[in-house]
């Protein structure tokens, strides 16, 4: 065991999912109360030893074909009320299922009420 890592084993915890404390290990879930802004020092909760902590947020992308804002299709609308007072309501919001058009429409089920 080396001189840094004192009575505790070093734990490889390099962009886990939550912070771990680098000493004994500790797994804290709870990560809304860490700064996500900076490197800074915080300390365990478990064994109270203060450590670095480094934050690194990752960001993906999707990507798809739509053809219906490249004149190559028709928008695929749906229907965006699904309450079971669908039938109260004279109008709906529909969105397309592929670019997110959204666009108001009669309902046909619409009851008009006495």
């Amino acid at each position: 065991m080396s001189e840094d890592q004192g009575e505790f084993e070093c734990f490889d915890n390099t962009l886990s999912d939550n912070v771990v404390c680098p000493y004994c290990g500790y797994e804290d879930q709870d990560i809304c109360e860490y700064d996500h802004s900076e490197t800074h020092i915080t300390s365990c909760n478990r064994c109270c030893k203060e450590f670095m902590l480094e934050p690194s947020i990752s960001v993906h992308f999707s990507s798809w074909k739509v053809p219906c804002v490249n004149g190559e299709g028709e928008h695929k609308f749906k229907n965006l009320f699904t309450s079971v007072y669908h039938k109260t309501e004279p109008r709906h919001p529909w969105r397309c299922t592929n670019c997110n058009k959204e666009e108001w429409r009669d309902n046909p089920d619409y009851v008009k009420p006495e």
